[in-house]
């Protein structure tokens, strides 16, 4: 990951990071978060007190999942990511720019259905893809699924808090997945 000097009360702090959630990490409140979404313990992820009716997957791979309702990848403000140029093209940040509406978030996002109402016709920067994070980030397949978890994590926990309902509701199916995942290893063993 990246070193990234972040925000800290008192103080200055050095935090590991994904780039993508680098310019993130730089946001208030959020550095001393940053190290921790990369490799929460598994059953800190399966706790949580809402009474929310569950979400529905959008997309899922063998250990990590899209869950309906949330939208945080949507929060779209660009002055508070200093790293768009790393990872699109001039018309691909023009285009990311002209997504991002007054309140940070992007304007073709359903903030009360939440849902993208453009999600067929989507820009490829919004398509959480292996191909697409290998070529502006440069995961690979075998480290696709953390570096979306940590994503997740990281935006849920800008955009909703550490205990909202979405974090609860995404860190239960990031461990019933892993827990599958540990179980289809111990069975084919």
């Amino acid at each position: 990951g990246l070193r990234v000097r972040g925000p800290k009360r008192g103080g200055d702090a050095m935090f590991f990071v994904t780039p993508l959630l680098s310019s993130l990490a730089t946001r208030p409140g959020l550095g001393q978060q940053t190290a921790l979404f990369a490799a929460l313990p598994e059953d800190s992820m399966a706790s949580s007190s809402e009474t929310a009716s569950e979400p529905r997957l959008l997309r899922q791979t063998k250990r990590w999942a899209c869950v309906s309702s949330c939208g945080a990848c949507c929060y779209l403000k660009a002055d508070e990511r200093d790293d768009l140029d790393d990872w699109l093209s001039d018309e691909d940040r023009a285009l990311y720019e002209s997504m991002v509406g007054a309140d940070g978030w992007c304007k073709h996002f359903d903030q009360t259905e939440r849902l993208c109402t453009i999600y067929d016709d989507r820009p490829a920067f919004c398509r959480v893809t292996v191909d697409n994070f290998n070529k502006m980030y440069g995961t690979t397949e075998d480290t696709f699924d953390s570096f979306c978890t940590s994503c997740c994590r990281e935006h849920i926990s800008d955009v909703y808090g550490t205990s909202s309902v979405e974090m609860g509701h995404f860190n239960r199916e990031i461990a019933r997945l892993r827990r599958r995942a540990r179980d289809d290893a111990a069975a084919g063993e």
